[in-house]
């Protein structure tokens, strides 16, 4: 009897395991940048604003962002250094890799027409061996260099994208776009030395002033327009093109909104993002639909699901009270996985006109009716007219 037990236990242990590794949640998506001290990110702000945005959208599988930029890098500094092999290679698997290099290319690798474009293809060279399912996308340069220089880096970057079969992210005109609509300078960091600071000005200035140890001096850096009412004439104020945080946001979304066309396309990755760690999850989280209505019109009504298993998806209209008059029903069977649909559907032409109807979506096991619901959404007060 108890070797009879203990065999049940196993299976069930067995049984209980093979249900978790079912139900395990699909992995986040992940994304790498890499590049210079434009890539770096503010402080997090650059990678942790992209997944602010992303992960709250209830279309898309979660991601996790991955900022691997080195100050002052270049194509070839990143792979000849060793930190290509130490830092980056060891990342892991990758679902898309940002690269936006070649600033520093353009003063420290002349002449720059013959090594950047050799250099660039040695790191691609790498990250297509290295990262085989990652999608690589190159990145032109953000408006940093003069209009001459920003325009042989970027034209480079573009031809090495067409020959290498790569996508091509062209943030130059983006960001440039930016500057036009906010000001020129109201993205880039303000950093002099504090010796260029007028005497009667340098305790206002101190507050933002540290020593920098490759700069061999005190420096003021400033990231807001906060002090530019009196530092404006200062000779460099204006000089540093790094971007501030507000740079950094306006790469961010301009980041979100080229890829998130392409992981709303991922109808399999369940919507991690809002909270849900459990796999096994069956939730509504949008529904909208029209609360004015006409008998014989046809109506929208769109549903955002996400399904741990195959499931019914049921749509009904009714009187809101006794005697609970039904309008009209859909019944559809969804895969596991999230998506966006919209139902047109009629409503018939004999409805009585009333002001207490309600429209519903249930998510229910297969072949099961209303008391086993899993999850609803309502819209109550729908009024039908003649």
């Amino acid at each position: 009897m108890k070797l009879l037990k203990l065999l049940s236990l196993s299976l069930l242990f067995l049984f209980s395991t093979a249900f978790i590794q079912q139900y395990k949640p699909n992995e986040k998506v992940r994304i790498l940048l890499i590049g210079d001290s434009t890539t770096i990110g503010g402080k997090g702000i650059f990678e942790t604003t992209i997944e602010d945005i992303i992960n709250k959208d209830t279309e898309t599988p979660s991601v996790e962002v991955i900022n691997s930029a080195r100050g002052g890098e270049t194509a070839f500094s990143v792979v000849e250094s060793g930190r290509y092999d130490d830092e980056i290679k060891p990342l892991g698997k990758m679902d898309y890799i940002f690269v936006r290099y070649g600033i520093n290319d353009s003063f420290k690798r002349k002449p720059v027409e013959e090594n950047f474009p050799k250099d660039y293809k040695i790191l691609i060279a790498k990250l297509k061996a290295d990262f085989p399912s990652a999608k690589i996308i190159l990145t032109t340069i953000i408006p940093f260099l003069k209009e001459e220089g920003s325009t042989i880096i970027n034209t480079m970057v573009k031809e090495l994208a067409k020959e290498e079969n790569l996508e091509l992210f062209d943030v130059f005109p983006l960001y440039q776009k930016g500057l036009e609509i906010h000001g020129e300078n109201s993205m880039n960091t303000r950093f002099v030395p504090l010796s260029d600071i007028p005497d009667v000005y340098q305790e206002v200035a101190r507050p933002y002033t540290s020593y920098v140890e490759w700069k061999k001096t005190d420096m003021v850096r400033v990231s807001t327009t906060e002090l530019d009412p009196i530092f404006h004439n200062v000779e460099g104020w204006y000089k540093d093109r790094h971007p501030n945080p507000m740079g950094y946001r306006l790469l961010a979304i301009e980041t979100v909104n080229y890829i998130l066309p392409k992981l709303k396309k991922n109808h399999k990755g369940l919507p991690l993002s809002k909270g849900e760690a459990e796999a096994n999850i069956d939730k509504i989280y949008k529904f909208s639909a029209p609360n004015v209505l006409k008998a014989g019109q046809q109506i929208p009504i769109t549903i955002s699901y996400a399904a741990s298993q195959k499931r019914d998806l049921r749509i009904f209209i009714q009187l809101n009270k006794a005697p609970w008059t039904p309008v009209f029903s859909t019944l559809k069977t969804i895969d596991t996985g999230s998506k966006t649909e919209t139902f047109n559907i009629t409503i018939p032409k004999d409805t009585e006109p009333g002001s207490e109807y309600k429209i519903v979506a249930n998510i229910l096991p297969k072949g099961k009716g209303w008391p086993d619901r899993l999850d609803e959404r309502l819209l109550n007060n729908v009024n039908i007219s003649k």
